[in-house]
């Protein structure tokens, strides 16, 4: 539409030739039908390819839908309609300002004097405009998408396998003594969750905490209390060295559930670092009950940067209805094998213990865990 204009002079030429107005407007029509065509169905075929990721990576699943690209009758009609009316507005918009003017007009080069800057670099400025802006769009994203993907976890996970499931403590117990036999496996250990993908809020009372009254669902006043909100990572001795926290701190403290702070959220808390003393309603609310030591920073999320805490105990996978489970597995050698063995290591003895094969909800190492869940794919 925008470069209408300039084959201004190939239809004049045309008229003198001896064609019709009419012919004049059924060609471009036949001409911006076929563009029309062959470019819907590239663009077709195109975001077909890109609507996984589309929906991977804006979340439009938790919004209640899901877009696809559907090759049913109804929208085979859709298309063929955007087609039509695509082709018809893009062939006769410059039919009809064309066949307005005079051939010997157009040879003399009054219309591209009249009308060339008027319609033609406008919606030239528009096309490009429209272009600059999604490469602007594409190119903010991408960019803030490798920030986020590079952000470092504060722990050092390169060789981490993570496997999460609906298994029960007893359930796991014949797949880890299995799986540390395999010689691609350094370590395993039992956990919740890993850096990065931590689900499990906490609120922590502090001196300045407001207190307010709410109604819980069964209609009960209950007082409520303010605090610090942060993330814990509930893991057991052997997952707590898998993902290799950095001790800043050991105070060498056992018990049976274990605080490994981080260095944030001591400094957030106001507590002396050399010596952290937290408060019995502090403990209760964190599900601790002492503090082993402080370790370096990690993040708990890669849309948020909140402060987090380790506790480290072994109760909390004993309850045998206590499900979603999940495994922190330290590898040596190739990931691709590494991952293959795990994997078949876990099926034969779930299935032999058991009887069945429930498979993983979550598996993968760590850092691509980290990046498939912002979109993989770009």
């Amino acid at each position: 539409v925008a470069l209408g204009t300039f084959r201004a002079r190939e239809m004049a030429t045309r008229r003198l030739l001896g064609a019709s107005r009419a012919g004049i407007i059924l060609k471009l029509l036949a001409e911006s039908l076929l563009m029309t065509t062959v470019c819907f169905a590239l663009g077709l075929l195109l975001s077909y390819a890109v609507m996984p990721v589309f929906n991977e990576v804006f979340r439009v699943a938790q919004l209640g839908f899901d877009m696809r690209i559907a090759f049913t009758w109804q929208n085979v009609c859709i298309y063929v309609l955007l087609i039509l009316i695509v082709s018809a507005i893009a062939g006769l918009v410059p039919a009809l300002i064309l066949s307005r003017f005079k051939p010997i007009d157009v040879v003399k080069g009054e219309l591209r004097s009249r009308n060339k800057m008027v319609f033609s670099k406008v919606f030239i400025f528009i096309q490009c405009f429209i272009t600059m802006a999604l490469l602007v769009v594409s190119f903010v994203y991408a960019t803030q998408y490798r920030k986020m993907v590079n952000l470092p976890l504060g722990v050092d996970v390169t060789d981490v396998y993570y496997l999460y499931g609906p298994y029960a403590h007893h359930e796991l117990d014949p797949a880890v003594d299995a799986l540390k036999q395999l010689p691609c496996v350094e370590q395993v250990g039992k956990c919740d969750d890993h850096p990065g993908m931590l689900y499990e809020w906490v609120t922590i009372p502090t001196e300045d905490s407001e207190e307010w009254e709410a109604v819980n669902a069964a209609g009960e006043h209950a007082v409520m209390q303010g605090g610090l909100t942060t993330k814990k990572c509930i893991c057991t001795r052997e997952a707590f060295e898998v993902y290799a926290f950095t001790i800043v701190r050991d105070f060498h403290r056992e018990g049976e559930k274990v605080a490994w702070l981080t260095e944030g959220l001591v400094e957030q808390l106001h507590l002396n670092p050399a010596d952290p003393q937290l408060t019995e309603e502090q403990m209760q609310c964190m599900g601790v009950t002492t503090v082993g030591g402080i370790v370096k920073d990690f993040r708990g999320s890669f849309y948020r940067d909140d402060p987090c805490f380790v506790s480290v105990q072994e109760d909390w996978f004993e309850s045998m209805t206590a499900y979603y489970k999940s495994l922190a597995i330290k590898t040596i050698g190739n990931h691709s094998a590494a991952e293959k063995a795990i994997l078949e290591c876990m099926h034969k003895t779930l299935d032999e213990a058991w009887g069945v094969y429930k498979e993983p909800h979550l598996k993968g190492y760590v850092n691509d865990l980290w990046a498939s869940a912002l979109g993989s794919s770009l």
